[in-house]
């Protein structure tokens, strides 16, 4: 190994300063390519990679994020669908705090029901509920009571599942 250093250091003294010079260069550039083939390109395609897989994982968040109230919407009208109508009514008033209707009648899954001056906020509440729930609105005639700001008497028919969806 020694004897081959030594030959060519001998064949490199034997150059003319300008060959030394162009053979640097040489190596100077075969170096170059070197690190870039074996280093550079490399780093340059795994970062490629990461790139496109955040951009799917950051899809696939957007996706769900959107999806995501749909999902939760369908699991709740799937889990009405096995209530009768009266429990989800009943809950409903429940959760929103509002009195029972002063009449409610049920044929099949159509409810009318009857609200006398009841606070139009709550109203609105429950008829969201119902709506959560896939109970369809049918009919809403709301009258204002003019003795008592904010209260309404209402009408309202709802449909449930089997007819309405």
């Amino acid at each position: 190994m020694v004897a081959a250093v030594e030959d060519l250091q001998r064949k490199l003294a034997a150059l003319a300063p300008r060959e030394r010079q162009l053979l640097v260069l040489m190596a100077v550039i075969v170096g170059l390519f070197l690190l870039g083939e074996l280093v550079l390109l490399p780093c340059w395609h795994w970062r490629q990679r990461v790139h496109q897989e955040w951009q799917r994982s950051a899809a696939l968040q957007q996706f769900f994020a959107t999806h995501q109230t749909e999902l939760v919407q369908a699991s709740q009208w799937e889990m009405a669908a096995h209530q009768p109508l009266a429990q989800i009514i009943q809950s409903a008033l429940v959760q929103t705090g509002l009195n029972a209707p002063s009449s409610m009648t049920q044929t099949g899954q159509q409810v009318q029901t009857e609200f006398k001056a009841v606070s139009f906020n709550a109203l609105v509440s429950w008829l969201a509920q119902m709506q959560q729930h896939g109970i369809k609105i049918m009919l809403l005639d709301l009258l204002a009571c003019k003795d008592q700001p904010g209260r309404v008497n209402a009408s309202i028919t709802l449909v449930g599942h089997a007819e309405g969806g």
